[in-house]
């Protein structure tokens, strides 16, 4: 059984595959090759809130995947500043993850504010760096955590998720859900866990498929992040939640050698499925973005150096993993051409012919950047000489951090070398040295 499950973000990057009349039958029995490949299932991940309309069809017609992941959008009504999201608002949300997807995610009240003025004395009160001004104040990096607010943030979460258990139970859905935990670091995170259970009754537990870790109370440096996979083997959770954890929006090889690391000396367990999300390979499809070994290399931008190679890659890829012949010039064109453009190139053909084409390419690519991360990553647990040669040195002292004395060890030896981008906390004013004191 695999240990890994990627999951592909925002599919609809594909093009014009909410419109129902070009098929993704073809890109789906395409998909269902790639699960179980290198150690790794492949997921997807729709937003209920921006992507309501294709979740239904992802669901419904896409099922290659192994899973299907339904955010709840709330990041994203919160950035869209539509004001207090309503239990009315979230019961529509809930409807189309208990609906269309196996796993979802939470509502989670987040324990932080933006400070409203930032000046120099606010600077030294929260310890946030002096980049940020006034003209900032929305940048998440000037996030505070507030300790005041931490419980109350909490309880109301467990309500948030509460309710989405009781609405999944009235429409007969068994949609399992991921609790996010929030807080500075990962005794809060415990803490975080604490409440959250204490306050949804225990015959309710069995609807909670996993845990992931929240960044905008604790921050997202590379620190933070192996402070959180470290976590995995100190938690204190019912069995079941403990089998599943998943990296919100990870989608970049060094991000995940940590990983790698613990599963090989066993501070992540043989039997944990790490699941993992990312929009970095979607995405790429319209940035001219795609996955070679464990790079991101870039294609029209800078296509003399690497145009060949990724075509070569995607080739071989298709031919011997999909079982397809690709057509050269096909692909050429839609790396470089607009879909407008792309079309134009085959004036005797029928328009929806070709786009179908053009979003069968495009699946082609995207699953090839897929296939190219996951076998780089799986190859960093048995390959020691390639594991060294893209990893730092400070990074490869994790494999012998087994315990909490030695992973505090393993901080205080490598401070100040390992990037560090943690939320300051309110009351304290904090900056990297301070807390490594």
């Amino acid at each position: 059984m695999p240990q890994y499950e990627y999951i592909a973000s925002a599919v609809s990057f594909a093009g014009k595959i909410d419109n129902p009349k070009y098929t993704l039958a073809t890109a789906s029995e395409w998909v269902a090759k790639l699960n179980g490949l290198h150690n790794h299932y492949v997921s997807a991940l729709y937003n209920a809130f921006t992507e309501p309309g294709y979740g239904q069809r992802q669901y419904t017609e896409f099922r290659g995947f192994h899973q299907h992941y339904g955010d709840s959008g709330g990041l994203q009504m919160v950035s869209l500043n539509i004001g207090k999201i309503t239990d009315e608002q979230k019961e529509k949300i809930y409807e189309q993850q208990g609906r269309y997807s196996d796993v979802a995610m939470i509502f989670d009240e987040i324990p932080v504010f933006v400070p409203d003025q930032i000046d120099k004395n606010t600077l030294k009160q929260y310890g946030i760096s002096a980049k940020y001004n006034t003209r900032s104040l929305k940048n998440t990096d000037s996030r505070v955590f507030d300790p005041d607010i931490f419980v109350q943030c909490a309880k109301d979460t467990a309500k948030n998720i509460l309710n989405q258990i009781r609405y999944f139970d009235k429409i007969d859905s068994k949609t399992k859900i991921i609790i996010v935990l929030q807080g500075n670091n990962t005794q809060w995170y415990q803490k975080w866990l604490n409440i959250i259970l204490k306050n949804i009754p225990y015959e309710r537990w069995e609807r909670l498929g996993g845990i992931a870790f929240g960044s905008p109370a604790y921050g997202a440096g590379m620190l933070e992040d192996i402070e959180k996979l470290f976590f995995i083997s100190q938690i204190e959770a019912p069995k079941h939640l403990t089998k599943h954890f998943h990296l919100l929006g990870v989608g970049a090889m060094n991000r995940m050698i940590p990983v790698a690391l613990f599963r090989r000396n066993g501070v992540i367990p043989e039997d944990v499925l790490v699941s993992y999300d990312s929009s970095k390979h979607t995405g790429g499809l319209v940035r001219g973005q795609y996955q070679i070994g464990h790079k991101i290399v870039a294609v029209p931008r800078d296509s003399k150096k690497h145009l060949s190679k990724i075509e070569n890659k995607i080739f071989t890829f298709a031919k011997e993993i999909l079982g397809v012949e690709l057509p050269h010039e096909d692909l050429h064109n839609v790396m470089f051409l607009t879909v407008p453009e792309f079309v134009a190139r085959y004036p005797n053909k029928p328009y929806d012919e070709v786009t179908q084409n053009l979003i069968n390419l495009r699946f082609t690519m995207l699953f090839n950047s897929i296939y190219e991360f996951i076998k780089n990553f799986d190859r960093l647990h048995t390959d020691e000489k390639y594991l060294h040669s893209i990893t730092d040195n400070n990074i490869l002292l994790l494999e012998k951090v087994k315990t909490p004395q030695e992973f505090a060890e393993w901080e205080h030896l490598v401070r100040g070398k390992i990037s560090s981008k943690r939320t300051p906390c309110k009351g304290v004013n904090s900056n990297l040295e301070e807390f490594f004191a």
